[in-house]
């Protein structure tokens, strides 16, 4: 199991590797907006002397950017870059271009189930063990999916880690798939226009909004108590509302270990990984 960082600024990077955990991987790119996704070389230069590799996380597009952004995927491809995508539309664009050699990924936006959402519980609360067992596994394990995407060579999958997920998880491994699990952030929910735009009136042409995204400027407060106590550490990034939570790591078949926030409990859990690995 290797290590990686999501990263959404070249300054996030420099802090994150001052910490002095050298990852393998660096994770770059946002889910929901192609406008505040950092420069390669600019991420390359804030490796400085660190051996990483980098892997590009593709957003959610429209077709008014599709061709943009496929344009950008195609580069980094060719590049040696690995890349996650979260649009379906720009995946069937891709499809031809696609060899067996593409390390191409589906992003967490595309195998999210429904007991991977923040309310996911409230949903299959009432159903049969049996039902929320079929519920809680991953929605890429479907054998006629699967099969799809080993047509369309597609490398492996992103997900957030979930215990409940895992015995899922491993039948796709057997299947030949990738896992990427990401270890202390999931995705609580997105929307196809950006909230802090709107609400700021801002404007994404000239990237003015950036700034409450990188730096989470932007707060998340629940309406009452009760949605406090359920949906605690949520943070609006663009289009995308992340929630944040305690890493742990109760299965060794992930390939790449993800983290997004770099603090004591992320080192705990690096230092727990690291030493299941060389023991």
């Amino acid at each position: 199991m290797e290590i990686g960082f999501y990263v959404k600024s070249a300054e996030q990077l420099k802090e994150a590797l001052e910490r002095g955990i050298n990852p393998q991987w660096i994770m770059f790119g946002d889910y929901g907006c192609y406008k505040r996704i950092p420069e390669l070389e600019e991420l390359q230069q804030a490796a400085g002397g660190v051996d990483v590799k980098f892997h590009y996380i593709s957003p959610k597009v429209n077709m008014g950017v599709m061709d943009y952004e496929y344009k950008k995927v195609l580069s980094f491809l060719e590049q040696g870059l690995a890349v996650s995508i979260n649009d379906l539309g720009l995946l069937y664009k891709l499809r031809p271009d696609l060899g067996k050699a593409s390390p191409v990924y589906l992003g967490r936006l595309l195998t999210k189930s429904v007991n991977r959402w923040v309310w996911g519980d409230l949903h299959v609360a009432e159903e049969e063990d049996k039902a929320k067992e079929y519920f809680a596994q991953n929605n890429f394990y479907q054998q006629e999916k699967m099969e799809l995407f080993r047509n369309w060579n597609i490398k492996g999958i992103e997900t957030t880690v979930f215990q409940k997920e895992e015995n899922s998880l491993k039948k796709i491994k057997e299947q030949g798939f990738e896992i990427i699990g990401y270890m202390d952030q999931t995705i609580a929910a997105i929307s196809r226009a950006c909230p802090i735009v709107r609400d700021r009136k801002l404007a994404v042409k000239g990237r003015d909004c950036s700034s409450y995204c990188v730096n989470q400027e932007y707060e998340v407060t629940p309406a009452n108590l009760q949605q406090k106590e359920r949906y605690p550490k949520l943070m609006l990034e663009g289009a995308v509302l992340m929630k944040s939570m305690e890493p742990s790591v109760t299965w060794d078949g992930y390939e790449k270990a993800v983290f997004s926030t770099f603090d004591a409990e992320t080192a705990a859990c690096i230092k727990e990984i690291l030493g299941r690995h060389n023991s």
